[in-house]
């Protein structure tokens, strides 16, 4: 009997968990990608400018960096069940996906519009960077940084 209140009994837990999370400010672009901006030599004007774009990427991606939580909440209640409903899981995985991919597409169009804001000296130092912000979580698949070598290849 206890067990059919478990899910519930989680998915209350989770929300008093996530409340207190989601009152404080979730990162925008993480500190190590704004810190290359920072040798860049921008003026006040930029700064403002990309300062602006941040806060406005804060604003759209911290709603849907809430419900993405929410969602793999539920999506890991689905799949304690003991018997899984297939199409719910699948669903709800499609719902975490799409949620995140729209938060990657306001993350590149973040980083796309602080290339435009940038002048062609400060465009090219800021490619010599690496091109761009890096995603991977994975040390093997980010590019090297300017005058390193990369890393001898693993093989599992």
């Amino acid at each position: 009997m206890i067990w059919k209140f478990f899910p519930a009994a989680l998915l209350i837990a989770a929300v008093f968990i996530v409340e207190p999370v989601s009152a404080a400010p979730l990162d925008g672009p993480p500190e190590d990608e704004m810190q290359r901006l920072s040798c860049l030599d921008l003026t006040p004007q930029q700064n403002q400018q990309i300062r602006q774009m941040q806060m406005e990427l804060e604003q759209a991606v911290n709603p849907l960096r809430i419900q993405m939580f929410e969602r793999r909440a539920e999506l890991r209640l689905l799949w304690m069940q003991l018997d899984p409903d297939e199409k719910a899981i699948k669903a709800k995985q499609r719902e975490v996906y799409e949620l995140h991919w729209s938060i990657r597409e306001r993350e590149t169009d973040f980083w796309l519009r602080v290339r435009r804001a940038l002048t062609p000296n400060q465009r090219a130092q800021f490619l010599l960077q690496a091109g761009g912000p890096e995603r991977s979580p994975f040390p093997d698949f980010r590019p090297p940084p300017p005058g390193r070598r990369p890393p001898p290849p693993r093989h599992w």
